[in-house]
Parts: C-alpha cells; structure tokens; sequence
C-alpha cells in the first residue's frame, strides 16, 4: 500500500469518526435556546413531583403565588428561566413528535421511581412487622 493510499485511508475514517460522533449528538433535536431533550426530561420530571407535592398539600399553597414559587425553585434547580421554559415548550408543542418522545421519556423515569419507592416502603414495612 502506498503513502497516498494510506493518507486516503486515515482520512476516510477520521471522516467516519466524525460522521458517527455527529450523529449521536445530533440525536437531540432541540435547537439552540431552546431545552435539550435529556434536560427537558428531567425538568418535566421534577415539575410532575412539584405538582404532586402541590396536589398532596393543599393547605401549604392555597395561593397561586406559593405554586409559582416552588416552580421557580424547581426551574432554579434546572438553570431554567420560566421565560426559557415557555419558549422551549412552544418549539416542543410545534415539533409534536419530539414533544412525545420527551413526555414518554418522562413517564417512564416517574415509573421507575414510584417502583424504587414502593420496594423501599415494602422493605420498611417488613422491618417493622
């Protein structure tokens, strides 16, 4: 094999490499200023809770102000404005299928969370029996 064969060659894979790396992180289709996919998952995620804990207490967020609070907090946690996680929610709503993709995503680390804290509650009740 020549020199210039073998240059051809390394160059094809770099590439290859590049190709590959691009279409992995290209997976997020998110454009710029707008939640990638993965943090928006986990922000729905933390959001579906704050709701919950809303739903449970009641008495602790009577006013819209208390409610709008702890979504600040959990958007805080995200290093998320509201401004920013409205506008994202408008790219999300227009672009359905990705929209879809991040809700079932969501869904499914609740899922696995609410089993992780059943077993944990099975094991304590067994303790104490």
């Amino acid at each position: 094999m020549t020199a210039m064969m073998m240059l051809r060659r390394g160059w094809k894979l770099a590439w290859c490499g590049l190709l590959a790396m691009t279409a992995l992180v290209g997976c997020d289709k998110a454009p710029d200023g707008v939640i990638k996919e993965s943090k928006m998952v986990d922000l729905i995620v933390d959001l579906d809770k704050a709701d919950a804990y809303v739903t449970l207490n009641p008495d602790k967020f009577q006013d819209d102000s208390s409610k709008l609070e702890l979504k600040e907090s959990v958007m805080a946690k995200h290093g998320v404005t509201l401004e920013e996680y409205s506008k994202s929610l408008g790219w999300y709503a227009a672009n359905i299928d990705v929209l879809v993709k991040v809700q079932d995503k969501a869904m499914k680390k609740l899922e696995t969370e609410s089993k992780k804290l059943d077993a944990q509650a099975k094991k304590e009740m067994e303790k104490g029996m």
